[in-house]
C-alpha cells in the first residue's frame, strides 16, 4: 500500500472509531442506569419474596405443565459480541427437545429475525432498551391471557443473565422458579383484611410481575455490558491500528524524502560535471 493508500486507511479508521467511541458513551450511560434499578430493585424482590414465604409460601408453576410458553430475549440491535447468538443457541436447543406445545414470544429485533429465518411461529413484544414497570406489567397481562386459555401452563423465559461487566450467561428460567438461597422465614403472624385468599391473590400477581421486571431488568443489564465491552474492544483495536499505520505512513514519508534528496543531490552533482 503507498502513502496514500495508507492515508484513505487511516482516514477511514478514524471516522469508525468516533462511531464506535460515541456507541461506547451511549452504551456506558445506559449501562449505568440499569445497573442502578437493578441493584436497586432487588432489594424490593428479596423482601417481596420474606414477604411471600411469610404469608403462605411461594407461587409455583403448575406440577404437569401440558404447554409452555417460552419469552425469549434479545437485543435490538447486534454489535454485542456473543450475546445475542448464546441466547438464541440456548433457545433453539430447547425447542429441539421440547414435546409439549408451545407458543414463543419475542422481545428483541435480533430474536425476531432468528426465529424468522428458522420459520418458528412467535409473537413479539416491544421491550424498551431500558424497561419499566409498565412494560412488565403488559407482559404479565398477555401471560395470563395464555394460561386463562391453557395456551401456556409453564412460562420460560430465555434471556442473557448479567453477573458482572464482562459475563453475561445465557439461561433458561421459569416465570416462578424459586430463589436458589431461601431465607428461612421469619415466623411472623401477619392478620389478613379482608381475607387471606383476597390478599394472596393480589400479592402472587405482584409478586409474577416482579419476577418478569427482573428478568427483563438482569436482560437488559446484560445486553448494555455487552454492547460497551465490544465498543471499547472496538476503539482499543482502532487506535492499535492507527498508531500501527502512522508509523508505516511516517516510515514512508521519510523514505520519500530521503528519495528526493537523493535525487536532488544527484541532479546537482551531474549539473557541476
Amino acid at each position: 500500500m503507498n502513502s496514500e493508500g495508507l492515508r484513505r486507511r487511516i482516514k477511514s479508521i478514524k471516522s469508525t472509531a468516533q462511531i464506535t467511541k460515541a456507541m461506547e458513551t451511549v452504551a456506558v450511560s445506559k449501562y449505568g442506569r440499569v445497573l442502578a434499578m437493578e441493584e436497586n430493585f432487588g432489594a424490593y424482590m428479596r423482601a417481596l419474596e420474606r414477604i411471600m414465604r411469610g404469608i403462605g409460601g411461594m407461587p409455583e408453576e403448575r406440577a404437569e405443565a401440558r404447554s409452555v410458553c417460552y419469552v425469549l430475549i434479545t437485543g435490538d440491535r447486534g454489535m454485542c459480541g456473543q450475546y445475542n447468538s448464546d441466547v438464541i443457541s440456548l433457545f433453539e436447543e430447547l425447542i429441539k427437545e421440547e414435546t409439549r406445545p408451545y407458543t414463543v414470544i419475542a422481545c428483541g429485533r435480533k430474536g425476531e429475525e432468528a426465529l424468522t429465518k428458522r420459520s418458528v411461529p412467535f409473537e413479539s413484544f416491544d421491550m424498551p432498551d431500558i424497561p419499566d414497570g409498565l412494560t412488565a406489567e403488559r407482559l404479565a397481562e398477555r401471560l395470563r391471557r395464555l394460561r386463562a386459555g391453557s395456551a401456556a401452563d409453564e412460562t420460560i423465559f430465555v434471556y442473557g443473565q448479567y453477573k458482572n461487566v464482562l459475563v453475561n450467561t445465557p439461561r433458561a428460567e421459569s416465570l416462578l422458579q424459586r430463589p436458589e438461597e431461601e431465607e428461612k422465614s421469619s415466623g411472623t403472624e401477619y392478620i389478613f383484611l379482608p381475607d387471606r385468599e383476597a390478599i394472596l391473590k393480589q400479592i402472587e400477581k405482584l409478586y409474577e410481575k416482579a419476577r418478569i421486571y427482573s428478568v427483563m431488568l438482569s436482560a437488559s443489564a446484560g445486553f448494555h455490558s455487552a454492547v460497551l465491552t465490544a465498543m471499547r474492544s472496538a476503539c482499543d483495536s482502532s487506535d492499535e491500528m492507527l498508531e500501527r499505520l502512522e508509523k508505516e505512513l511516517s516510515r514512508r514519508r521519510q523514505g520519500e524524502i530521503t528519495t528526493e534528496v537523493l535525487e536532488l543531490a544527484a541532479g546537482a552533482d551531474r549539473q557541476t560535471q
